[in-house]
């Protein structure tokens, strides 16, 4: 009860079309938090803090595009939505001449591909989608996703054939880690260090190979 409360007095924005008042009577504010928890994204849950009660004619255009909606769910197609998430924060980034990170860049090759599927769904549907025109209003930033889709894996690793020198940076680079390898394993199986070495493995943390010593003995093999 107290939760329904507080829903109601959260009223505080001025609108447009209804007074305080009619706001509270409509309980606005719980039916916002109620769409607000069937957002997909963060964003769109962001979204619903900025509606506002509708005029007539505005409804009824809202309620064209929720039909038609609708109607497509009806007949058995459903938008794959995966993919989706705010990438506000990495643009903001990148137009202050900061450099993304390949997980970063990734993040938008995602989203990218998941706004030119879901338009995609929407313009091939066997359904009258003129009403839906937010469609048309969506930059499909075309050549950027076809950049990334070349560059950039759908492992998230950029790819060897789009640049081929990395190929042989990356055979250099295992080649390196190999021989590493290999002297960890000689080291953990050497009789010189048998009393020295705690456990028979080596692991890498933060980017570098250790090996466990036996903390009375942490002196004695010499690290690098």
């Amino acid at each position: 009860m107290n939760e329904y409360k507080s829903n109601i007095e959260v009223v505080t924005q001025s609108f447009n079309v209804i007074t305080q008042e009619e706001a509270q009577m409509l309980e606005w504010s719980a039916l916002i938090s109620y769409f607000k928890d069937l957002c997909y994204t963060d964003i769109g849950k962001q979204y619903f803090d900025t509606l506002q009660p509708l005029s007539f004619d505005a409804i009824t255009t809202q309620y064209s595009k929720i039909n038609c909606i609708k109607e497509i769910l009806i007949i058995g197609h459903y938008p794959d939505f995966s993919g989706i998430c705010d990438i506000r924060p990495l643009l903001a980034k990148a137009s202050k001449g900061a450099t993304l990170s390949i997980d970063e860049i990734y993040r938008v090759r995602l989203f990218l591909t998941a706004q030119h599927r879901i338009v995609s769904f929407f313009t091939s549907v066997h359904y009258d989608t003129t009403v839906l025109t937010e469609l048309r209003s969506i930059d499909s930033c075309s050549s950027l996703l076809r950049l990334l889709t070349t560059s950039i894996t759908e492992n998230g690793n950029l790819n060897e054939h789009t640049y081929p020198q990395l190929k042989k940076i990356q055979k250099e680079i295992n080649e390196i880690r190999s021989t590493i390898e290999k002297f960890c394993t000689g080291i953990i199986h050497s009789s010189t260090f048998q009393s020295i070495i705690q456990d028979k493995v080596f692991t890498i943390k933060n980017n570098r190979y250790v090996i466990p010593v036996k903390s009375s003995y942490k002196h004695k093999l010499k690290g690098t």
